[in-house]
């Protein structure tokens, strides 16, 4: 078999892969990859799988990305985003989770 460097495989070092092989680290990988750019096809040969719908259940968007990926869509469309209140909880609400 012939691999070839790219450059998500140089930002990793022997040890990192190695934990990737664990299948207990798998999703953890997968999802620190996709995190720092690297494509899902990349993610997908590095893991192993035949089909992207394999690896897709190995990685998940986190709330970060998917502000991320909002913040350039507005960009994107030269639109501003809805200005809305932040949520915050009324003390009884609180109170009640407390006593559980």
């Amino acid at each position: 078999m012939v691999r070839t460097s790219t450059p998500a495989s140089n930002r990793w070092t022997a040890k990192a892969w190695r934990l990737c092989l664990d299948r207990h680290n798998r999703h953890s990988c997968a999802a620190a990859l996709l995190q720092s750019g690297t494509d899902v096809t990349v993610i997908r040969d590095y893991l192993g799988h035949a089909s992207i719908a394999t690896t897709s259940r190995y990685i998940a968007t986190n709330l970060k990305m998917k502000r991320d990926a909002l913040q350039r869509f507005w960009k994107h469309a030269d639109l501003e985003p809805a200005q809305t209140k932040p949520w915050k909880p009324k003390p009884d609400l609180l109170s009640f989770l407390q006593s559980l």
